[in-house]
């Protein structure tokens, strides 16, 4: 983004050179920032507290699911041997262990 706008605006060499240099400090700076906020307030991610709440089952959002036997036979053998059967994607209640967050 910062080659496009100095190609764009058509900067000499001296001022492409302190416009890189100034969004790298940006950059910098807002790691700095970014770091520091972690250290001083050290909190958890949210989906590691829900995933810590094991066995107890909550209303969330549960990602559509095939079975594992479904990757190598068909859906008929395995709803024969395992009972199995695919879950659509849905709101359900689901053990707070099986979470997963909406976006990876």
């Amino acid at each position: 983004m910062t080659r496009y706008v100095s190609n764009a605006r058509d900067l000499r060499l001296d001022q492409h050179v302190k416009l890189f240099l100034l969004v790298a400090n940006t950059l910098f700076d807002a790691s700095i920032a970014a770091w520091d906020a972690k250290y001083v307030y050290d909190y958890v991610r949210p989906i590691t507290v829900i995933r810590a709440l094991g066995d107890i089952r909550i209303t969330a959002w549960r990602p559509r699911s095939l079975p594992a036997v479904l990757a190598s036979s068909s859906p008929e053998a395995a709803r024969a041997a395992y009972g199995l059967v695919p879950v659509p994607a849905r709101i359900a209640e689901i053990p707070a262990a099986e979470t997963e967050p909406t976006s990876k």
